[in-house]
């Protein structure tokens, strides 16, 4: 293949991504959802975790950060019956959740990360196991050197 055939593909296929995310950024003005290209955003593998792969590629959604109680979910389409069932599901374990409009591919991209969940293993010897949920345990109950002392 020439060399200018397959740059012409790569600027064919890089138009077609900046379309869909100003077709995203325009339905978000639409459903008056904030809107988020995922390519620039870092993905909490914690906020992964609160719905399974399977059910957040039915639903069209992916839920990407999380701090305390707040989850930040992507979403192709916000008023789609399956969103509304997973939103409504983390507000009655606690969550508050927060929807953004998002492209495809940016869903897509998100989605590839699952891969990355399953790859992290148990904790072995010599190494410690630090979540947040872990983290916020310690913070409480470790508040100077005594606390540490007993926690240890």
């Amino acid at each position: 293949m020439p060399f200018q055939e397959v740059d012409q593909k790569e600027k064919l296929k890089n138009i077609q991504r900046k379309e869909e995310e100003d077709l995203a950024l325009l339905l978000s003005k639409k459903y008056k959802t904030p809107y988020l290209n995922l390519s620039r955003i870092s993905i909490d593998p914690d906020a992964l975790r609160l719905v399974p792969e399977d059910r957040a590629r039915a639903a069209g959604l992916a839920t990407i950060r999380i701090a305390g109680k707040h989850v930040q979910v992507a979403v192709k389409n916000p008023v789609a019956p399956p969103i509304k069932e997973i939103v409504d599901e983390l507000h009655r374990t606690g969550y508050q959740p927060e929807l953004f409009l998002v492209s495809m591919q940016s869903l897509e991209a998100v989605w590839n990360r699952y891969a990355e969940l399953g790859a992290e293993t148990a904790v072995t010897s010599n190494i410690i196991d630090i979540t947040r949920v872990g983290m916020q345990e310690f913070g409480e109950q470790v508040k100077n050197t005594d606390g540490l002392q007993k926690f240890l």
